[in-house]
């Protein structure tokens, strides 16, 4: 399909090979029993084109109620020559045969017979009149083993009559797929039925003609389920997917599934866009071969992105030499790769014929990147004795480059002996990052092996997923018993922005009772909404925000409200709408006092007022009723600092926003860059309201063994960052300050005044504004750069 075309309606090329693609799928090498069927005689390969057809006037040859056909007595002269193919290479399954193999599982219709049985093998002629396909060397053994039979007879008459319908000659309007997905309408994966409805695919009223679907759409959707952001797989119980599974399907999910950029049509509209998602599917065959238009559906699960699918196997371009000739091999295209590229806009498909561990050792696709590569495995075989040797040097290859591995099996102990190769091969250099199971978005058709009709399996039953081990480096500090780490640093950016301009709040230190001339919507004298203004700065700073790059995957706040109201804007302005976490350990600063300071509001009545706040999240640490010193409000942050660096780099999260206030900006500042000036009260950092300041991590080493805070009034652990060293491995500062996006500029600035605290003194008064209390305020006049 050229670029410009909007349907997905299957051509008539594409419908004449879709019979070739479907017999050529359902013959594939079978995991269950021990055949690898992967060379199909010439006699015997997929014709390429519907042949059963009344040439004279194009009438369907077979209707609905009359598919049931014995294969030897098919109208279908293909069918025909399977059942001679049959005939001449399965053996009966009756136990008086001697075994012509070794059981490959306890399930192996093989394993019934004995080595020394008292007939030697004898190979099928007798087509079960109830199925029609050749099951037994003579009818006598069909009825003495008719009770094994019947397990699987209704299923092989299924199988019969699905084949004939697919060469009956009828429309097929089951292979009209949808065109673009409408982004702001969600795509259930809750299964089959969900995902074809919210797609916007026609009714498919009959189960034959679901089955004959999903043989194709298997493919690509169970790609695209795994790694769509609205996945049926997860790290609940049951939901399959490991911690480390949902690390590396974060990665991916973040550039599957960008934030609007403000791209446009037009010049002005013109956005740099990211590279394409690259898509590995190893060992590929018949889904090579698949009509595009199939392949489409995947991209169009993710309509903000573009893919690259890159088929690699020596059995790739397997009966399609005459839809694409193989390139010659020159020094701009040392393999030969055929490229499509004219498909889709959002849609690329190079083939080559070849085995991965020669292209990789080339370094013809390096570097791999966790956030734009995955490697795709369709029943692979892996533990199979036929092919495992096929993937000895390979697997290895692919654990090298730590990104995700997605591999199907035809059933449950396939994928146990697929792993349990895996694991004998690499030993402990994997991580599981999908627990095998059954796949929701498995073929519902069922496929015979020619080679053993007692061998059915349906494409794609399961799914599970890996990873090459990801490693931490540790090593002792001679001087101090700390632990330092080298690992995964998935964090790259932290925002850091203070509250906007608020109503004031007054305190009378002899008595510790809070006053204020405006209430607050928390009832808490000491916790003010913003003024007017202030909610003008937050409006300008969220629209700021939205412009950033890399883009804000995470919210932290502290729990004022005047801090939630500031942040809210930006969280709702998303699409989806981000979760604002409050954290108290980047909440505001309190002096030293003989009495207690008030606490923010309660989570409940926090997301009571602001359906934002995340009622779920737990803050790392509380700083102390009673106020702190300067010394303990770095230590809080630090530690807060530290716990909140720690989780981002799990969830795989690059750039995150703190909400705060002006002492706790400071200190953050401090914490991230490692630097602490001799007089405490040096304008180092710069709070100015609504203010933005950007911390880009440097390739340092990150602390581990820090140790948990154990409570309120506890001791708070302790996080080195001082001399430079930095929180989380050190950040730079990039900006300091900036307000050059608000239209009052800056405004309400703040620097700390010496260690004061709320001692009462003889004759004191209530403080004219609390929050300034502690500090200098600096209203911004200054034009000149920081001296950071």
């Amino acid at each position: 399909m050229s670029t410009g075309d909007k349907g997905s309606k299957l051509t008539s090329t594409a419908q004449s090979n879709l019979q070739s693609s479907t017999s050529v799928l359902g013959r594939r090498a079978a995991s269950t029993f021990g055949q690898d069927v992967t060379n199909e005689l010439p006699g015997f390969q997929s014709p390429g084109a519907f042949q059963s057809t009344t040439p004279e006037t194009g009438r369907p040859l077979l209707l609905p109620n009359n598919l049931f056909h014995p294969f030897s007595e098919s109208p279908s002269p293909e069918i025909r020559k399977r059942a001679a193919f049959i005939k001449q290479h399965a053996y009966c399954p009756h136990p008086d045969h001697h075994q012509t193999r070794i059981p490959m599982n306890p399930d192996d219709p093989e394993a019934r017979k004995s080595a020394t049985g008292p007939l030697p093998p004898a190979h099928v002629k007798f087509e079960c009149p109830d199925c029609g396909v050749p099951i037994s060397c003579s009818e006598e053994h069909w009825v003495d083993d008719y009770e094994s039979h019947l397990e699987i007879c209704d299923t092989l008459r299924e199988i019969n009559e699905d084949d004939h319908d697919l060469r009956s000659g009828r429309f097929f309007p089951e292979f009209e797929f949808p065109d673009d997905h409408i982004e702001e309408a969600m795509v259930n994966m809750t299964n089959w039925d969900t995902l074809l409805f919210t797609r916007g695919f026609q009714a498919i009223n009959e189960e034959r003609s679901l089955r004959q679907a999903t043989r194709l759409l298997t493919y690509p959707l169970t790609i695209g389920s795994i790694l769509h952001e609205l996945s049926p797989y997860n790290i609940k119980k049951g939901g399959r997917l490991t911690v480390e599974g949902l690390k590396s399907l974060n990665a991916l999910r973040y550039t599957l599934h960008p934030p609007r950029n403000g791209a446009g049509p037009g010049i002005k509209g013109l956005k740099p866009r990211p590279p394409p998602v690259r898509i590995f599917i190893l060992g590929a065959r018949a889904e090579s071969s698949l009509p595009r238009q199939v392949w489409v559906q995947l991209a169009h699960l993710f309509p903000r992105v573009t893919f690259h699918l890159i088929f690699i196997g020596p059995e790739s371009m397997l009966n399609r030499d005459n839809e694409f000739p193989l390139p010659e091999r020159t020094p701009s295209n040392p393999f030969g790769a055929v490229v499509e590229d004219r498909i889709t806009n959002s849609l690329k498909i190079s083939t080559y014929v070849e085995y991965y561990q020669t292209l990789h050792q080339a370094g013809q696709f390096y570097p791999y990147d966790p956030y734009f590569d995955c490697f795709m495995l369709f029943h692979p075989g892996l533990g199979h004795p036929a092919s495992s040797h096929e993937w000895q040097e390979t697997i290895p290859q692919l654990l090298e480059t730590k990104v995700p591995i997605l591999v199907t099996g035809y059933t449950q102990y396939d994928m146990e002996r697929d792993i349990k190769w895996v694991k004998e091969t690499v030993g402990n250099e994997m991580d599981m990052l999908m627990e095998p199971g059954e796949n929701r978005f498995r073929s519902l058709r069922w496929d015979l092996n020619d080679l053993d009709p007692q061998d059915i399996s349906c494409g794609n039953w399961g799914v599970w997923g890996f990873r090459g081990k990801r490693y931490e480096t540790t090593r002792k500090d001679a001087e101090n018993n700390f632990t330092t780490i080298t690992s995964t640093m998935s964090l790259k950016t932290i925002y850091v922005t203070r509250h906007g301009f608020r109503s004031n709040w007054a305190v009378d230190p002899s008595t510790g009772i809070y006053s204020t001339t405006i209430p607050s919507p928390t009832n808490i004298p000491s916790d003010p909404a913003l003024a007017g203004h202030g909610e003008e700065q937050a409006y300008e700073l969220a629209s700021h925000l939205l412009t950033l790059n890399p883009p804000i995957q995470c919210i932290y706040s502290s729990p004022f409200y005047r801090c939630i109201q500031t942040i809210n804007p930006f969280a709702i302005l998303l699409s989806p709408p981000l979760p604002i976490r409050g954290e108290n350990g980047i909440g505001e600063w309190y002096g030293k006092a003989p009495f207690d300071h008030p606490s923010p509001a309660s989570p409940a009545l926090l997301h009571k007022l602001w359906p934002q706040y995340d009622i779920n999240y737990t803050p790392v640490i509380k700083p102390s009723v009673n106020g702190e010193s300067i010394e303990q409000l770095h230590d809080r942050a630090a530690y807060a600092l530290h716990r909140i660096i720690e989780q981002s780099d799990r969830d795989g999260v690059q750039a995150i926003v703190l909400c705060t206030h002006a002492a706790t900006l400071i200190a953050i500042g401090r914490i991230l860059t490692g630097r602490m000036p001799d007089d405490i009260g040096e304008e180092d950092f710069r709070p100015f309201t609504c203010g933005l300041s950007r911390f880009t991590r440097r390739e340092g080493k990150g602390e581990m063994g820090i140790k948990a805070w154990e409570g309120p009034e506890k001791e708070i652990p302790r996080v080195r960052w001082r001399e430079g060293r930095g929180v989380g491995g050190g950040w730079d500062v990039d900006i300091n300050g900036d307000c050059s996006f608000l239209s009052q500029g800056e405004q309400r600035g703040w620097r700390f005044s010496g260690d004061e605290s709320f001692a009462p003194q003889d004759g004191s008064a209530p403080a004219l504004d609390a929050g300034s209390g502690l500090g200098v305020v600096v209203e911004g006049k200054k034009t000149g750069p920081s001296r950071l």
